[in-house]
């Protein structure tokens, strides 16, 4: 570990200790620009996947939460579970993120859009209720999803 740290310690030293200005290095430029095709959006989110408590679908695929999302799957017989018309409600502050993490647009989204604070009480209260919450709102009157 020492000889790590050692060696760790000169590789830094190197990187920067002064270049002289007639050094093939100092004449190098790096360019920071790269094409747009180059640039990728990545969404820094996470959120839990949550239903009523009175489920009997456990686990659910990236597709499955997109296809509940888009409206084509509407009960959750088609998952597995027993017959229940399935309603789709998002956080209407997270609906635009949500959607491009998933890389759909708004505007393919059926589902029922509430505030934050309204998410988790909808859902318990709701059969066959189905939405997507920040972590830090999961509460025991909600059944968390493995997706």
């Amino acid at each position: 570990m020492i000889l790590d740290l050692h060696l760790l310690l000169a590789a830094l030293s190197l990187l920067f200790a002064p270049v002289a200005s007639d050094s093939p290095v100092a004449k190098t430029q790096v360019s920071t620009i790269k094409p747009a095709s180059a640039y990728q959006q990545i969404v820094t989110a996470r959120w839990a996947a949550i239903t009523d408590q009175r489920r009997d679908v456990l686990d659910l695929t990236r597709t499955d939460v997109i296809r509940i999302l888009r409206g084509n799957i509407r009960n959750w017989s088609t998952l597995g579970g027993s017959p229940q018309q399935l309603t789709a409600y998002l956080p209407a502050s997270q609906a635009s993120t949500i959607a491009a993490a998933l890389g759909l647009r708004v505007s393919e989204l059926v589902v029922i859009l509430l505030s934050d604070d309204q998410i988790v009480e909808r859902v318990a209260s709701t059969p066959g209720a189905f939405s997507l919450v920040e972590p830090e709102r999961l509460r025991l009157s909600v059944l968390a999803l493995t997706v």
